[in-house]
C-alpha cells in the first residue's frame, strides 16, 4: 500500500492570480493500492473574471505536463461566488490520472501568463509490521490483506472463482504422458508458524477454497513438511521462505513427478546469515534474524541469463550441462520462485524461470517444449486467479516504456553480454527498441 502526503506550497496568495481552489482528491493522509493509479481531481477560479487556467504538474522531475482545467464546476462557483450573478466561466474543474508507480507530483496554476506553484504531493510506500510471539515479525494487513485472508474476513469472490475454475483447466489441459504439470502455493509465513502468530486461524480461507478447486494430483502445499522444518524454512524477519525453505519445497515438488530419487542431488549444505529480511528494517531500531541461504561457492547461484527487468517480465535461464536430468522445467513463479529456480538447477539441465506468480504465458511453452511445468505462487495472492494465458513480453515492454535512455543502454549491455540464451536476447533487443 501506499500513503499519498499533501504539502501546500502557495506562498503569497494576495498576490497571485487565482481566487480560490480546492483538491478534491487526493486526500492528505490517503491510503492507495499499490498498482492503482492516482486521481488527482479538483476546481480552480482566476482572479481574472472568464480567464483561463492551466494545471502544471512535474512528476517525478520530468518535463512539465499542461492540462487544462475545463471542465464544468457549477457547484463549485456556487461556493465561491454565492448566488451573485457572473459572467466568469464554470468551466473551471479538472480530472487527471497520474500512473501507478510515480512517488513526487509538483502541482502548479497557470493564468494570465503566470505560474504558481501550489502543492507537492508525495506517494510512499507504506509497510505494516505486527509483532508475534518469539520474535517473529508479520505482515499486518497488506494490499493483499493476508490478516482478513487468515481470519476468514476475506474469501474468494465468485468472479475470481470462475478464473480459477478456468485455470484448473488450464492445467489439466497442459499436463499429459509427455509432459509434467504442476502448481505450488508457497504457503504463508502465518501458516507454519500458527503458534505465534497474533490471530486465529479460520476454518475457510482463500487457500482452503483453491485447494478445492484445483486437481489434487497437480497441485503441491507442502506445508506440512515446512512445519517439521520450520525455524531453517524461514526467518524471524522475513514473509519469504529461506532457501534452505525453498530446497523442502524443491523435494516435495519432484516427489510430485516421480523424480525422489534425485532429492539427493539438491544441495544440503547451506549457511546462516544475519538480515534484516523485508520485514526487519520496517520495525523501530531495525531487527535482525537468521537466514539459511545457499553457499557462496554453490555452482547456480546465479542464472547464465538475465533479461534485467524486475519482478513482472523477469526471465532468468539457468544451464547446468552435467544435471542428472537432462530435460527442462519452465517455472512460471514469484518472488519465492527465486532461490527455488536456483535449487532445482542442480537437478535439470535447463531451467528458466519467468515471474508471472503463476501465470502462463504460451508462447514461452511453445518455444520451450519443456518436459516439466511448475506454476508457482504464494498464499497471500490466491485472492485473484492466475492468468491462463498471460504474455511476459507485453509485461517487459511495460518496464522497457518507463525506463531512462541511460537505464535502456544498461540494459541492453546487460543482454548483449550474455551468451546462453541468444533467442531470448534477440527478443529483449527486440523489446529495447521499440
Amino acid at each position: 500500500m501506499k500513503r499519498i502526503s499533501l504539502r501546500r506550497t502557495r506562498k503569497n496568495p494576495e498576490a497571485d492570480p487565482i481566487k480560490a481552489w480546492h483538491l478534491d482528491q487526493p486526500r492528505n493522509q490517503s491510503i492507495l493500492e499499490d498498482d492503482a493509479d492516482l486521481c488527482l481531481r479538483g476546481w480552480v477560479f482566476p482572479e481574472a473574471p472568464g480567464g483561463a487556467v492551466e494545471v502544471i504538474l512535474h512528476v517525478d522531475g520530468l518535463p512539465e505536463a499542461v492540462f487544462p482545467a475545463d471542465i464544468p464546476a457549477p457547484t463549485a462557483r456556487h461556493a465561491v461566488l454565492g448566488e451573485i450573478e457572473t459572467h466568469w466561466s464554470i468551466q473551471a474543474a479538472f480530472e487527471i490520472t497520474i500512473p501507478a508507480g510515480s512517488r513526487l507530483v509538483a502541482f502548479s496554476f497557470r493564468t494570465a501568463g503566470q505560474t504558481v506553484a501550489f502543492a507537492e504531493i508525495r506517494i510512499d510506500t507504506i509497510f505494516k509490521v505486527q509483532r508475534g510471539l518469539g520474535g517473529h515479525l508479520f505482515l499486518d494487513n497488506d494490499t493483499n490483506r493476508s490478516v482478513d485472508q487468515y481470519t476468514g474476513r476475506l474469501l474468494i469472490d465468485p468472479l475470481q472463482i470462475r478464473g480459477w475454475e478456468a485455470y484448473a483447466d488450464a492445467l489439466l489441459n497442459l499436463d499429459n504422458p509427455a509432459r509434467s504439470m504442476r502448481l505450488l502455493i508457497c504457503p504463508a509465513k502465518e501458516e507454519v508458524f500458527g503458534d505465534v502468530y497474533p490471530h486465529k486461524r479460520a476454518a475457510l480461507t482463500p487457500v482452503d477454497q483453491v485447494l478445492a478447486l484445483c486437481p489434487g494430483h497437480l497441485t503441491r502445499f507442502p506445508l506440512d513438511r515446512l512445519r517439521e522444518a520450520r525455524d531453517t524454512t524461514y526467518s524471524t524477519v522475513d514473509t519469504h521462505w529461506s532457501d534452505q525453505g525453498a530446497m523442502v519445497g524443491a523435494v516435495d515438488y519432484l516427489e510430485s513427478i516421480g523424480l525422489e530419487r534425485h532429492a539427493g542431488d539438491l544441495p544440503t549444505r547451506f549457511e546462516a546469515r544475519q538480515v534484516y529480511g523485508d520485514l526487519g528494517g520496517k520495525v523501530e531500531g531495525g531487527q535482525h534474524g537468521t537466514f539459511m541461504t545457499l553457499p557462496r561457492d554453490y555452482p547456480q547461484l546465479q542464472p547464465g541469463y538475465d533479461n534485467g527487468i524486475g519482478n513482472h517480465g523477469r526471465i532468468w535461464i539457468y544451464t547446468n550441462a552435467g544435471a542428472p536430468v537432462q530435460e527442462t522445467l519452465l517455472i512460471f513463479g514469484d518472488s519465492f520462485s527465486v532461490s527455488l529456480s536456483a535449487i532445482l538447477a542442480a537437478v535439470f539441465s535447463r531451467v528458466v524461470y519467468a515471474y508471472t506468480a503463476a501465470g502462463l504465458d504460451t508462447s514461452l511453452i511453445e518455444e520451450e517444449c519443456p518436459r516439466h511445468i511448475l506454476a508457482q505462487t504464494n498464499q497471500r495472492f490466491l485472492i485473484n486467479a492466475p492468468g491462463a494465458s498471460i504474455d511476459v513480453d507485453r509485461q517487459a515492454a511495460a518496464k522497457i516504456a518507463k525506463m531512462t535512455p541511460t537505464e535502456r543502454e544498461h540494459a541492453r549491455i546487460l543482454v548483449l553480454s550474455q551468451v546462453d540464451a541468444p533467442s531470448y536476447t534477440a527478443r529483449m533487443l527486440r523489446l529495447l527498441d521499440c
